[in-house]
């Protein structure tokens, strides 16, 4: 399959969404490290959600700790977080992956499994955009 056309889609909403300025609310805030800020969609009927997380660490140390990307170590301490598995690689910068999900709320919610498409958009020493959208979703 072809994303390329995609993918750009998704880095371009990315971008908008992170310097945009208006109407965002904090949704939480732990000390002065951890912002999550939330506002309407004017797409869909649901809210977007935009989080920034900053800490003492090296990239390379976050990215593999906290990222939910193929390789990161979430799956040891996230325990909503079954798997994360790369499927397809499409270029140096963008794959298609798989996330498998426990249950929650004593089975409310079912496990789940998601096949994203993303990409890393931009790196820096200091930073990392990565970008991307569920292509497919289901129960398990």
């Amino acid at each position: 399959m072809e994303y390329s056309g995609d993918l750009d889609r998704y880095k371009e909403r990315a971008i908008s969404l992170l310097n945009d300025q208006v109407g965002w609310k904090t949704s939480s805030k732990s000390k002065e490290n951890i912002l999550i800020e939330a506002k309407p969609s004017e797409r869909h009927n649901c809210s977007i959600n935009r989080q920034t997380i900053q800490v003492n660490a090296p990239l390379k140390v976050v990215m593999e700790t906290v990222s939910l990307t193929p390789g990161s170590r979430r799956t040891e301490w996230d325990t909503d977080v079954q798997e994360v598995r790369e499927i397809q690689r499409i270029s140096d910068t963008a794959w298609v992956q798989l996330i498998r999900t426990n249950g929650l709320g004593a089975g409310v919610i079912s496990p789940r499994e998601f096949v994203d498409v993303i990409q890393t958009v931009e790196q820096t020493e200091n930073s990392v955009i990565i970008t991307g959208n569920q292509i497919c979703t289901g129960r398990m």
